[in-house]
């Protein structure tokens, strides 16, 4: 029986590098006619984050400020987010969706591959880049990718970026 790929899972980030990702993600769902699914997770809210190892050392303007930053920042990266599904649904010809989840990029990555509900059925397929490229580094230090090689419930795709 022939393998078949009809819910790819494309991880990115915000980072030029993404393109090289979904340059290769684009092609597979376009080989295959399946749907593209972006993810990207991001660890924390920085205001929370921020808030809660600065505890109340912070005046009250100052967090307003940073704040109204991230917002901005978060308008920025949702932005970024939009372009690429139109650069990939352009690439590909098929239907592109985006998600985004809050919580460790590889647990993220993991979980919602596994997803069981109305638009995430058994994924057949997760693409993600890799930017370590030295064994010592990977034990030391673990990467997103290396994680979710070991863990993910179906075949991964590593990139390769540089």
């Amino acid at each position: 029986m022939p393998v078949t790929y009809e819910k790819v899972l494309c991880a990115v980030n915000i980072t030029e590098s993404a393109q090289e990702v979904i340059k290769h993600a684009t092609s597979i769902a376009k080989r295959y006619k399946a749907t593209l699914y972006l993810l990207y997770a991001f660890e924390e809210k920085p205001v929370e984050s921020l808030a809660s190892r600065m505890g109340s050392t912070l005046s009250g303007e100052t967090l307003r400020e940073y704040q109204q930053l991230l917002s901005t920042l978060e308008e920025r990266d949702s932005f970024i987010l939009k372009d690429m599904s139109i650069q990939a649904e352009n690439l590909c010809s098929c239907m592109v969706k985006t998600l985004v989840t809050q919580g460790k990029a590889a647990e993220e990555i993991i979980r919602t591959a596994q997803e069981k509900n109305v638009d995430m059925i058994n994924v057949d397929m997760i693409i993600i880049g890799s930017h370590s490229s030295l064994p010592l580094g990977k034990m030391l230090l673990g990467s997103t990718a290396e994680r979710v090689l070991h863990k993910a419930p179906c075949p991964v795709l590593m990139v390769p970026l540089r």
